[in-house]
């Protein structure tokens, strides 16, 4: 059946998208709570290189699902069938901007 083929589809949609919201919640919670303090031991080049790599990850847990996102749009035109995908088995993916063949 059509739903019983979306079903590894919608769930990998829906684990992107929590951890997409996961994400954006774990930022609100940052800004209202800050961080504390790196251990005062840390050498410059460690401190550059944790910020670094917490921003890099920071942009990879928002910027991943949100690029899969847009090119649902195309895999719907390709891919028919993909319409049956649901988000947590609840709702349709929303549409996104056509972004061309880009994506």
């Amino acid at each position: 059946s059509a739903s019983g083929a979306a079903f590894l589809p919608s769930l990998h949609v829906s684990i992107g998208m929590a951890i997409l919201l996961l994400t954006v919640l774990r930022i609100a919670w940052r800004v209202m709570t800050p961080a504390p303090p790196y251990p005062e031991t840390m050498k410059t080049w460690e401190l550059a290189a944790a910020k670094i790599t917490h921003v890099l990850f920071y942009l990879l847990m928002i910027g991943i699902p949100l690029t899969g996102w847009l090119a649902f749009g195309n895999l719907l035109r390709e891919e028919p069938a993909m319409s049956a995908v649901r988000i947590f088995g609840l709702f349709s993916v929303p549409a996104g901007p056509y972004v061309g063949e880009f994506m």
